[in-house]
């Protein structure tokens, strides 16, 4: 063997695709995935962690089921018997991340010293786009999890800002809301499916749109009712006080606040124009931006917690969080772009080069 290269990167970040074109005379390659699926004839998706501890130690050290053992040793063969075979030109390895515990049974252990580590870069939208492509992936659902939690430990920063936007709840403000004419029901828009405008920047505008569908397999169990999200339950769904429902104009919302003496005063606030706006509090799900139109469009979302009156929306938590969930969106689409643009002027600067030479 002439060469140990070691591919890695995030779950679909191409790190196959590049071996087969980087591959030639007789190089060979061991891809977990591939062994582990010609081993069992299933594509087993493992959980995070057991994934981790198989690609991260060496074959002594990992303790694991028992097809992850078998596939661990058969690769500490594969090392072994490449190292010494003179007829094997290069030989590629995929795991996802190279760990010292990795480099220490590659380099110390099995004794190879002609390694050379290649990072596959891929951005976490191009890797979950790559997924929802992927008709082979038999949990798309578990390996976008997978994915996540790679770009968790091992992304850039702005992955990581990204991640944790995706993770935390979101506030927006309702489209419509008001005291209803009968009994103590106040009725509202959290959403409407119209878009709308987010905040400004030095650019312009911001928009923001919630596709119909966003909230088909939205997990929409038990919303409550609150005051600024916090503080005593006004109404919920449980017992029939709260309707949270996706209708033809948006996501309506209704609440009896005749339950307690906190949602009546809180109801004869609304009814007398102290409180008029609203809040809702989700949980992302899969979402665009549109740099043309400078929108962010939620295709999905994953789940609703709360609606609250709130008595100051313009300057309060809200609007912040949605401002630094904007930028972070707008931020990763420009990243990407300009990744694209660098490879664009290479690949120019390359063909000029190849024409000159001839």
């Amino acid at each position: 063997m002439k060469k140990l290269r070691v591919v890695w990167g995030a779950p679909c970040s191409g790190k196959t695709t590049y071996c087969k074109k980087n591959l030639e005379g007789q190089d060979v390659v061991f891809d977990y995935d591939s062994i582990k699926r010609a081993l069992t004839y299933q594509d087993v998706v493992f959980d995070y962690d057991s994934i981790k501890r198989a690609l991260t130690y060496g074959e002594d050290h990992a303790v694991l089921d028992w097809i992850q053992n078998l596939i661990v040793k058969m690769r500490g063969t594969f090392l072994r018997t490449v190292k010494e075979d003179a007829d094997i030109d290069d030989a590629f390895m995929i795991v996802s991340y190279v760990s010292d515990e990795l480099k220490k049974f590659i380099e110390e252990d099995i004794g190879i010293k002609d390694v050379e580590y290649h990072l596959v870069e891929s951005t976490l939208a191009e890797c979950l786009a790559r997924l929802e492509k992927d008709d082979e992936r038999p949990d798309k659902e578990k390996e976008a999890e997978l994915i996540k939690k790679w770009f968790q430990d091992h992304g850039k920063k702005e992955e990581k800002t990204m991640l944790k936007k995706m993770n935390e709840r979101q506030y927006r403000q309702a489209q419509k809301f008001g005291a209803g004419e009968d009994g103590f029901i106040v009725e509202g828009y959290a959403a409407t499916w119209e878009a709308y405008e987010l905040y400004r920047d030095e650019d312009g505008p911001v928009y923001e749109k919630f596709e119909q569908s966003a909230f088909d397999d939205a997990d929409m169990t038990d919303i409550i009712m609150l005051y600024d999200h916090q503080g005593k339950v006004l109404a919920r769904q449980s017992n029939g006080t709260l309707e949270v429902v996706a209708n033809d104009e948006g996501l309506h919302v209704r609440a009896d606040l005749s339950k307690s003496e906190a949602a009546k005063e809180l109801y004869r606030e609304i009814k007398e124009g102290l409180i008029t706006r609203m809040s809702w509090a989700f949980r992302l799900g899969e979402y665009e931006y549109d740099k043309k139109t400078r929108t962010i469009i939620h295709r999905s979302i994953e789940k609703v917690f709360d609606v609250s009156a709130v008595g100051r929306p313009a300057n309060d938590m809200t609007s912040i969080n949605a401002r630094s969930f904007a930028d972070g969106v707008i931020l990763q689409e420009q990243t990407e772009r300009s990744e694209r643009e660098r490879l664009a002027l290479l690949i120019d600067l390359e063909l000029t080069l190849n024409k000159e030479k001839k």
